[in-house]
Order: structure tokens, then C-alpha cells, then sequence
């Protein structure tokens, strides 16, 4: 069972139960997502609750002149997340150990922040997505992967998942505006939003 961000309670933002690579690529494949808003290879990204890297190694090969920061509160995933970068020869990742509401970076300071399977089942998502605005610089964008308000034999509780239907309020209670916000792949959709330039 994947247990990103549905097993562990608020505050805590890891992967540590992600041991199957393999099983997780058969629901679909990480460059693909990333392709939705990684378009300049100079970018700096925040991979928030970035696990043992699904999403943060695939987006440091494609970021070739930029900058992954990997965040996440569990040491044990951010280490061997280094361990695989440091094994691909991957130099532009750093790993971060923070809570995803008080980022240790400054404002303004990256281009793209990405949330994948994570977030927004917890009272402080509100929190979560203020850091995410601050440290974003005007005109930066906010991707969200999500598992859909649908029954699932993984992921999150039912209960804790935000359909479709309600994920543009909140993300722009937030200060963002939504660009797009799209189905799939099956159990999950996609948000992309962007910090206005003023």
C-alpha cells in the first residue's frame, strides 16, 4: 500500500513505505506528470513531501541547468533519496528535512513547487499551500497531484480525499489562480495554479 499521504498523521509529510517503484510506474510514469509544467531546464523546484525522490530524480534529469530542493520531515526517505541521486550522479538535488508549512527557504526564492499525492487531507493544508505561495516567486506555478474523491484499494482513507469539485477553492483561498485543473490518470487528477506577478 502506498502510504504517502494517507497513513501518517498531520505534520508528517514522507513516503518511508515507498518500496515498490515498479508497482507505482504501472499507474503512471513520473515524467509524464512533470512534463505538464517543468518547460525551462533552469528551473528551481520544490518537490514538497518528495518521499524517497518518485517525482525528484525523474525532475532533476529533466532540470539540467536548474535545481530540485527534495522536502520531506522523514529522514530516513530524504537519505535515500541522496543515496540514489548521488548513485545516478545527480548533483542539482538538495534534500531538505522541513515541515511542508515552515519551509526553510526563502521568499520568492523558486520557480515551480510540486505536491504530488500529498497534501490537503490535513487541517494545516492551508499553511502548507501559504509556505508554498511565499517561497514561490511572482509568476511561479504550483502543481498538484491528487487522488481523486473516488474508492480505491490504496492511497488515503476515502474520507480524507478532495473531489474535484472543491480543490479550486481551496487552492485559491490560497492566493493562486487556478490554470488548469484536469482528470488522470485513474484514482488521480491534476491542478496546475500559478502566484500572480504582483
Amino acid at each position: 500500500m502506498d502510504t504517502q499521504d494517507g497513513r501518517h498523521g498531520p505534520g508528517r509529510h514522507g513516503d518511508p513505505g515507498a518500496q515498490e517503484p515498479t508497482r507505482r510506474r504501472t499507474l503512471f510514469a513520473p515524467e509524464d506528470f512533470l512534463g505538464d509544467f517543468i518547460a525551462a531546464p533552469e528551473a528551481v523546484l520544490a518537490d514538497i513531501g518528495c518521499g524517497t525522490g518518485f517525482f525528484a530524480l525523474p525532475a532533476a534529469r529533466m532540470l539540467s541547468a536548474g535545481r530540485v530542493l527534495a522536502v520531506d520531515i522523514q529522514q530516513e526517505s530524504l537519505d535515500r533519496l541522496a543515496a540514489s541521486a548521488r548513485q545516478e550522479g545527480l548533483a542539482n538535488v538538495e534534500a531538505i528535512r522541513a515541515d511542508a508549512a515552515a519551509l526553510p527557504l526563502p521568499a520568492d526564492s523558486v520557480d515551480l513547487v510540486l505536491m504530488a499525492r500529498f497534501l490537503l487531507s490535513y487541517p494545516e493544508r492551508d499553511a502548507i499551500l501559504h509556505e508554498a505561495r511565499r517561497v514561490l516567486r511572482p509568476g511561479g506555478r504550483l502543481y498538484l497531484v491528487q487522488w481523486d474523491r473516488v474508492p480505491t484499494p490504496m492511497g488515503p482513507p476515502f474520507a480524507l480525499r478532495i473531489g474535484q469539485d472543491a480543490i479550486a477553492g481551496i487552492v485559491e483561498r490560497a492566493g493562486f489562480a487556478v490554470l488548469r485543473l484536469w482528470p488522470g490518470p485513474a484514482p488521480f487528477y491534476r491542478v496546475l495554479a500559478q502566484k500572480p506577478q504582483a
